[in-house]
């Protein structure tokens, strides 16, 4: 896993003001790369490139060109199917390869098939292929958004960049907040919306999206959808005889790596089901270090998972201190506010987990994909045969936010309230997952069901990727593997999740993720019924206590959030921080934020909501 950055002029030449920024532009990704380093510049055509080295270390080195000089890729991620690739370009083309790593496999499939090299990938990936000869480029992101690609259009140039805060170091990307994703980051603690992100002058390549940009003009493209839940007629038995031998096959695709393998591991089932099969890997005397950061009653639960699939077992226990120091750090390197608590957790986590290995398999996507989260699924439940996907989809946001539009107009200055458009925006874009890839009207529960596996498992990724590649560790998710999610993605929504019985206050009691619950049951039968929790942080208590000083004097002294919150709500806030009960773990991050693209851009006034886009 690396960092990219492309920069695509539709002149004939760079202006020199993003020549001089280019190579600080790629210095900011160092993390995502810290193994090696290259850049070309060719036409109207300029690539960087940092690069950690998990494949090849000696002859993988980016941008990567094909002999004669007519292809170039620079790429982020990993391909799981290199080897069937490999022996079809071999076969078909007469490909001779010189190095074993997957990047000469997209460099020579790209220079093959074209812009529909990216029909054959299985895996993470973001990357930009430029053909010289034709002098086009093409700008793809994997399936599912794991590996992130943001953008901005400066001039006649368009830029791409593995994080915001690489495209932030041009000189004419401003520090101008978008109000909307602002207030869809308050409800939802996400970063991003669609392709907006919390900046104005920066956008993200969505999920699944393919650029071909040529001859001035610019194509944009989704290649791939995720099959429409219920469409599948499958029983039961049948499902999970197919999750049987796809989800280990997903797991053992992601081993793949010429440095060491290990795993995120916490208390719950998902995790588990990993760690089962990491357990063959560790049988073949494979480097296996899968270790657990958690609190309390979580960190017991691992530890019995840990012992359960004999997997090496190790606890890193934040204090106020380091949690502080991660917060700031990650809040720098990725130039976007924390997601949720728990990110700066999974940055130690990652830290730990670097010491030993380089590459970290994790959990994310199951919830998403098998439907483990019991409200909002319940929820599809109960909806089931409407084909009103807009309402149903309004009212899923509305009961998930954790601040409703009503509320928000209450903690917002009115000026800055009336820029978020009353949240219509985010409902619009919530609104995308309203039709199926057809254009067809979905009925409610598999609109409710695409909207949390593209909305929250985008969310769940982009946590994931900036904790993880902030210490340099290479971060892999079995359940997003393409062939499992086409395989269930499709079934019945009763085959997830299932009404047990109704107990005597009249609540239903549900069974989520039975899929992977009744396959996890047949060797780990009492982990496999642990419920669902939520990721524990203390930093809660210590914003309200050791913290708290320090809290009122960050509220107090950011100009930016007396433009954004009603002076009684930040008065109430700085006079005690308790009160503000939610509130605080995102108006601290927005002002920490802030403060960090002021120094950025040396000029405060530059990162003021009132300068809006």
């Amino acid at each position: 896993m690396c960092g990219l950055l492309a920069i695509i002029s539709d002149s004939f030449c760079i202006e020199q003001e993003t020549l001089e920024a280019a190579p600080r532009m790629v210095a900011r990704m160092e993390s995502r790369g810290p193994d090696g380093r290259g850049h070309l510049h060719q036409q109207n055509v300029w690539l960087g490139h940092r690069r950690l080295a998990i494949r090849d270390v000696a002859g993988g080195y980016q941008p990567m060109s094909t002999n004669d000089g007519r292809f170039t890729v620079v790429y982020n991620g990993e391909l799981y199917n290199d080897n069937e690739l490999r022996a079809r370009l071999v076969r078909d083309y007469g490909i001779k390869f010189h190095t074993t790593c997957d990047t000469e496999t997209l460099l020579q499939a790209f220079a093959s098939w074209g812009e529909n090299c990216v029909e054959h990938l299985d895996g993470m990936f973001a990357f930009v292929a430029i053909d010289f000869q034709k002098r086009k480029a093409v700008v793809v992101r994997d399936r599912f958004g794991i590996k992130p690609l943001f953008y901005s259009r400066i001039g006649s140039e368009w830029i791409f960049a593995s994080s915001v805060a690489a495209i932030s170091e041009h000189p004419r990307v401003t520090s101008r907040v978008d109000p909307v994703v602002l207030s869809h980051y308050l409800s939802t603690f996400r970063t991003t919306l669609g392709e907006r992100t919390m900046l104005a002058d920066v956008r993200q390549v969505r999920p699944a999206e393919r650029w071909i940009i040529q001859n001035d003009s610019v194509h944009r493209s989704q290649y791939w959808h995720l099959p429409e839940i219920g469409s599948s007629k499958a029983s039961f038995d049948d499902t999970s005889a197919r999750f049987e031998h796809q989800f280990p096959s997903a797991v053992r695709r992601r081993w793949v790596s010429d440095k060491p393998v290990g795993m995120m591991l916490s208390g719950g089932v998902d995790s588990a089901a990993i760690a089962l099969i990491q357990k063959e890997r560790n049988h073949e005397n494979q480097n296996v270090k899968p270790l657990a950061i958690v609190a309390g009653e979580e960190a017991t639960n691992a530890k019995a998972t840990a012992e359960a699939t004999c997997l090496e077992f190790d606890v890193v226990d934040p204090d106020a201190s380091s949690y502080w120091r991660a917060w700031h750090e990650l809040t720098s390197q990725t130039g976007l506010p924390c997601s949720t608590p728990s990110d700066p957790i999974i940055f130690l986590l990652a830290e730990r987990l670097k010491k030993s290995v380089d590459v970290a398999l994790g959990g994310e996507g199951a919830d998403e994909l098998l439907c483990g989260y019991l409200p909002h699924h319940a929820m599809m439940m109960g909806v089931q045969g409407r084909s009103d996907a807009t309402t149903c989809l309004h009212q899923y946001y509305r009961t998930s936010a954790l601040f409703s539009a009503e509320s928000k107009s209450q903690l917002l200055n009115p000026w800055f309230w009336k820029q978020c458009e009353n949240d219509q925006s985010i409902l619009d874009e919530y609104g995308r997952d309203a039709v199926d890839a057809e254009g067809n009207p979905r009925q409610g529960s598999s609109a409710i069901y695409h909207c949390i596996h593209r909305l929250n498992l985008e969310g769940q990724l982009t946590r994931l990727d900036a904790a993880t590649m902030a210490a340099s560790l290479e971060a892999r998710v079995p359940f997003t593997d393409r062939q499992l999610c086409e395989s269930m993605s499709p079934v019945a929504l009763s085959l997830h999740i299932n009404a047990l019985e109704e107990s005597s206050n009249g609540e239903t009691a549900w069974q989520t993720k039975r899929i992977l619950r009744g396959w996890l049951s047949k060797s780990l039968p009492v982990i496999a019924q642990r419920p669902k929790r939520s990721f524990p942080t203390p930093v809660m208590s210590y914003l309200t206590g050791i913290w708290n000083e320090k809290c009122r004097e960050t509220i107090a002294q950011s100009d930016w959030l007396s433009e954004v919150f009603r002076p009684e709500v930040l008065a109430a806030s700085i006079a005690d921080p308790n009160a503000a009960g939610l509130l605080l773990w995102p108006m601290m991050n927005l002002a920490l934020w802030q403060k960090a693209i002021s120094e950025k851009s040396n000029d405060s006034r530059a990162a003021h909501p009132s300068r809006i886009a």
